[in-house]
């Protein structure tokens, strides 16, 4: 995929952020003029604002999208170095761009003009409009972008389905499908989601929420899945939790309703973790009535 092409052909006009004399962030709309794999090019006049930031900070990066509403949209952000090219380029990117002959009329109107170019930087692709979403980085010449966040192996995405009835957890609904690598990648970041949590006191918020509604007719509809709320002593009888409850556990078959507390098993997963696997001699959870296999667990 050839995203600067994109940005150029597909989408054009762009928003652009600089920084001014006090570090603050100023946008403006701009029309991506040209691309090769040198990088992106664009217009701007002398004496403008935007060209005296790009000269000053010689950084710049910008975001375009395409797309009629949030789901079918297309999203490209660039940010790099900037560099004046001058006003050679100028008869070719009118060539290109026709249009422009529109908005300066004359050679004289024209005679301000300045290209610049955005090079050695870094982007990303997302793709709302496919399921899953697709998203990808790329770099502009020699930059080197570091991996940042979580990678997520192909397929274990699959495991953070949730239930959207009944405040249900069914990971585990795909879980068996995994590698064996996978599974402990998987299992190390399930603990991780947990473990922050109670690091950072984030029960907080929600024992000043219980304070006000305590003695009233509350019930709370949450898409929060940290289990705070639990933690924090509200009555789990007034909790729906939309989109499941990382406390809890569950059949991965949904064969029954029950749901199952699971912070002995995790504090264990915690306390036998290295190397993002969890101890070979951790305890396995024994079979209980109809349950099968329980999300985030290794077997049942």
């Amino acid at each position: 995929m050839n995203y600067l092409h994109y940005l150029e052909k597909e989408i054009h006009s762009v928003i652009m952020a600089t920084v001014d004399d006090s570090g603050l962030p100023v946008t403006c709309a701009i029309d991506i003029m040209d691309s090769d794999e040198n990088g992106l090019y664009f217009l701007t006049a002398k004496g403008k604002g935007f060209y005296d930031r790009l000269k000053k900070s010689g950084y710049a990066a910008l975001t375009g999208m395409k797309g009629s509403d949030t789901l079918s949209c297309v999203t490209v952000s660039v940010r790099g170095k900037v560099q004046k090219i001058g006003n050679t380029p100028l008869k070719r990117l009118f060539e290109k761009n026709p249009y422009m002959n529109e908005i300066y009329l004359t050679e004289q109107s024209r005679q301000a003009l300045t290209v610049f170019r955005l090079y050695e930087g870094s982007g990303e692709w997302f793709d709302l409009s496919k399921k899953p979403i697709e998203r990808a980085a790329f770099t502009i010449g020699d930059k080197q972008e570091k991996t940042r966040g979580y990678e997520i192996p192909s397929g274990l995405c699959k495991t953070y389905k949730t239930a959207r009835s009944r405040g249900r957890n069914r990971q585990g609904e795909n879980y068996a499908c995994l590698t064996k690598k996978d599974k402990e990648l998987f299992t190390s970041c399930y603990r991780s989601c947990l473990e922050p949590a109670e690091q950072n006191g984030l029960e907080k918020p929600y024992a000043h929420l219980l304070n006000i509604v305590k003695g009233k007719g509350y019930f709370v509809l949450t898409t929060n899945v940290g289990h705070q709320f639990q933690l924090a002593g509200f009555d789990k009888k007034r909790l729906f939790y939309a989109q499941g409850d990382y406390g809890l556990w569950q059949c991965s078959k949904a064969c029954h309703d029950k749901t199952y507390d699971n912070e002995e098993i995790v504090r264990r997963m915690v306390a036998t973790q290295k190397n993002l696997k969890i101890h070979p001699q951790m305890p396995r959870m024994r079979r209980q009535t109809a349950m099968r296999t329980l999300s985030g667990s290794i077997k049942i």
